[in-house]
């Protein structure tokens, strides 16, 4: 079949959607219809994108918007990429026999163009998008009854994980697969300058640098300790004050936006991860973020907060340390589980469940194969 990826963003760097490409497309021939924010741009721009050495056609909407700066800011924008979309859809309806949409803010319209069309649908949800966005309460109610309604009118539901289902309540998909956020061994890291002297130990994050994640203030606590560097890459709302704090201090780097096997790289060299989200964001209670797959996967432990979808199998299985999440006192209580993890590592990490879990579970041979089996269900 000939399969239509639709997704928010341009879909380079984007972990998933990447690795559901190239394993889409070894029974199928795939292409990703995506969203440039960077600038505005008369024509879509067609493009070949290489994923583990193989070429993928992406087609970019050109609309400049911003990333990750609130609803209100996004909205004519994001209604001028939905009838792109829409347009794009009814002109090559014939070209395609499935469109794989990437969350509400690519299905909303579009979905119905699709369904005119009579083509098979798949609905990825990666963010449920009434828990995930700022918005007035009854704007979140609307997109929540929209999005149920694509959820229960579509081919495959895709979730990435088992606590998803129970966010979507009281949506009744057709059927629901369910695709982890792990990382496949079939990537090859791509090289990445360290920077720093290796004289301290090494935590590292990759990922958006929004607000919500408490990122400013783990940068608080790095400032104030010399045997401790953090190494940070990506983009969003702080990537302007990572720059400026990297400059003035020896052990914050900041590397900007970098690629997934880039990514996998940097982790690869560093001691310590994070997948810290603020617990009393609805939507962080279904976390199941890329951090901690790839942390199991790098044997790698991680500081995590309760409450946040992962936190139950990282303490059951030691794969890190599980913090009560406390405004007041995070920044305390941050510091004590670096010096836990530097002076007691043995204590709150056990690589050998780390290997099990990414090895079995969590592996994304497993993850394809359920892929490629929904694909042959549609």
């Amino acid at each position: 079949m000939k399969v239509l990826f639709i997704r928010a963003n341009k879909g380079l760097p984007d972990s998933r959607v990447e690795k559901e490409l190239y394993s889409l497309s070894k029974e199928h021939e795939v292409e990703l219809l995506g969203w440039n924010r960077e600038e505005n741009t008369e024509n879509i721009e067609e493009k070949n994108i290489a994923i583990n050495n193989k070429n993928f056609k992406y087609y970019w909407i050109g609309i400049k918007a911003p990333q990750g700066e609130g609803f209100k800011k996004i909205l004519f924008p994001m209604l001028k990429f939905w009838i792109t979309i829409c347009i794009f859809l009814y002109k090559n309806s014939g070209k395609y026999d499935v469109v794989h949409f990437c969350d509400f803010d690519t299905s909303a319209i579009a979905f119905f163009v699709a369904k005119f069309k009579k083509m098979k649908i798949v609905y990825d949800i990666f963010d449920y998008y009434a828990d995930s966005h700022n918005a007035p309460k009854f704007i979140k109610s609307i997109i929540k009854k929209w999005e149920n309604y694509i959820i229960n009118n579509s081919d495959t539901v895709i979730l990435c994980s088992e606590k998803r289902r129970e966010q979507i309540l009281p949506a009744k998909a057709k059927k629901i697969i369910i695709i982890n956020n792990s990382p496949s061994k079939a990537i090859e890291f791509e090289n990445i300058n360290l920077q720093g002297d290796g004289t301290r130990k090494r935590l590292v994050y990759v990922g958006m640098l929004s607000e919500d994640r408490l990122l400013d203030k783990i940068a608080q606590v790095i400032i104030t300790r010399n045997d401790i560097e953090w190494h940070v890459a990506g983009m969003g709302i702080l990537a302007p004050y990572f720059e400026k704090i990297s400059k003035k201090y020896d052990n914050i780097f900041y590397y900007g936006k970098i690629s997934y096997p880039q990514a996998l790289c940097l982790e690869s060299q560093c001691d310590y991860m994070t997948a810290i989200y603020d617990p009393q964001v609805s939507n962080h209670k279904y976390a199941d973020p890329n951090k901690f797959y790839e942390a199991i996967l790098l044997r790698k432990p991680i500081v995590v907060l309760k409450g946040t979808g992962i936190d139950e199998v990282v303490i059951n299985k030691k794969l890190g340390i599980v913090l009560d999440y406390n405004v007041k006192n995070f920044k305390r209580d941050f510091s004590n589980a670096l010096n836990n993890l530097v002076e007691k590592n043995e204590i709150y990490f056990n690589r050998t469940n780390a290997s099990i879990l990414s090895d079995t579970v969590y592996s994304w041979e497993i993850m394809e194969k359920r892929l490629l089996e929904a694909y042959k269900w549609l």
